[in-house]
This record gives C-alpha cells, sequence and structure tokens, in this order.
C-alpha cells in the first residue's frame, strides 16, 4: 500500500524500518480508506516516518512498546526542531488512533493527553461532520487552520484569550498570516475558514460577538500571477 503515496525507493526503505516496520502499510491503507488525498497521506506517513526514527532512538525496538507518552514527547521535543507546527499533535492522533484500532497497544483512540484545544477542536470536527456533512480530509483542513488560530491567539494574548479575543486579534491574526504566503489561494482559504470557525464558537456559546464580520475580504486581482516581465529562462523556452 506504501508504494501508492511514495515511488521513491529511499522513502519506502526508510518508512519500513525501526518498531512501525510491519504496520506502516496498514496506517497507509487506512489513510486510503478515509479519503485521504495523496499529498495529505503523504505528510502524514513522513510525520510517522519521524516519529519512527524518534523512537529508534530511544530504543524502542517493537510497535508493542510505544506509548502515548513516548508520542507526547515526540510532538513537544522533536517537532520544534523541525519546524513543524504544533497542528501536527492532531496529524499523529492517526497513528495512535491506527495502533488503537488494530489493537496493536494497549490504550484509548481518544485525542491525545495534554492538548489545550481538545475540547473546543472535538467539538468542532463532530460540527462539521453532522451540520456539514464534511469527509475527514475536509474537515482536517478545516480543524488545520481553527488550531493556527488558536494558537496564534495563546501565544499573542495568554491563556484565556478566546474569552477576551475582539475584532482586533482576528484582523491582526489574518494580516500576519496572510503576509507569510503568497498564494492568493491560501489566503482565501484562511480567511474563509477563519469565518466558518469563529461562526461556530459563536453558535456554541464561546464569544459573544459575530467576531466573523471582522475578518476582512483580502483583494484579488485576475491575472495576478502572470510575472510582469519574461525572464530569461522563460524567454529560452519560449524561443
Amino acid at each position: 500500500m506504501l508504494e501508492y503515496f511514495f515511488k521513491s525507493r529511499w522513502h519506502l526503505q526508510n518508512l519500513r524500518q525501526g518498531p512501525l516496520s510491519t504496520h506502516i502499510d496498514g496506517l497507509a491503507a487506512r489513510l486510503n480508506r478515509l479519503g485521504f488525498t495523496k499529498g495529505s497521506a503523504r505528510r502524514y506517513l513522513c510525520l510517522t516516518g519521524k516519529f519512527n526514527d524518534f523512537a529508534r532512538a530511544e530504543r524502542v525496538e517493537t510497535v508493542e512498546q510505544i506509548t502515548e507518552r513516548l508520542i507526547e514527547r515526540f510532538i513537544k521535543e522533536e517537532l520544534p526542531s523541525h519546524g513543524i507546527f504544533k497542528q501536527s499533535r492532531s496529524d499523529m492522533h492517526q497513528l495512535w488512533e491506527y495502533l488503537c484500532e488494530e489493537k496493536i497497544v494497549t490504550g484509548s483512540a481518544t485525542t491525545l493527553s495534554d492538548d489545550p484545544f481538545d475540547l473546543i477542536l472535538r467539538k468542532y470536527d463532530e460540527h462539521l461532520s453532522n451540520a456539514r456533512g464534511l469527509v475527514p480530509t475536509s474537515r482536517s483542513q478545516y480543524l488545520r487552520y481553527a488550531r493556527q488560530f488558536l494558537i496564534w491567539l495563546q501565544d499573542h494574548r495568554g491563556e484565556k484569550a478566546l474569552e477576551r479575543v475582539n475584532g482586533v486579534d482576528i484582523l491582526e491574526f489574518i494580516t500576519e498570516f496572510a503576509g507569510r504566503h503568497r498564494s492568493s489561494a491560501w489566503r482565501k482559504d484562511l480567511c474563509s475558514l477563519t469565518r466558518v470557525f469563529l461562526r461556530h464558537l459563536k453558535s456554541e456559546g464561546v464569544i459573544a460577538s459575530d467576531l466573523d464580520l471582522a475578518v476582512p475580504r483580502l483583494p484579488q486581482w485576475r491575472l495576478s500571477s502572470i510575472p510582469r516581465h519574461l525572464t530569461s529562462d522563460l524567454l529560452t523556452c519560449l524561443s
């Protein structure tokens, strides 16, 4: 099943080593069964590969030795050094859920512990599934953007920032993150998915105001992706 997502022999060999060697194909099959796109599944599997390397370094020899605590240590100790954001916690949940469902480890397939956004995001996920009928791959995108907002808010405004969030906070968040990406499609998703999350928070009574109205509508000009001038490389290709 792994060959469906990776063609590189190096990737295949690397992922099939360590304590997860005999189960990585099963995880890949689960992602395919749940409807994940190839791009999303590759990201999950590459993250799992990093965890596999971490587990080997910790002298974990068999998959039965993997614990929820070990996954938590990986999230806290290793992900920042790889430049991977905190929303990868939910990505790692796919691995833990698979191991529990297949009874490979003893545990409960619940969201990983010590997650300050667990309750909010679980309710949001239920809303996306029940009220909007979204498939797991689509919900995953919504949840990543929501977690991104919650992390930013906590980092910039403190522990109970969600209770005091206002329109200025929303504008600063959108401005900062929109400036990090040149893709107009990404910025459009940032705005639209943030609005959806804010509407959900209002309906749940978490926030009192219609803060979705504070999300700006970023300008998007037609043909903006066309370069202003032709480079020498483009001229060579056209000649």
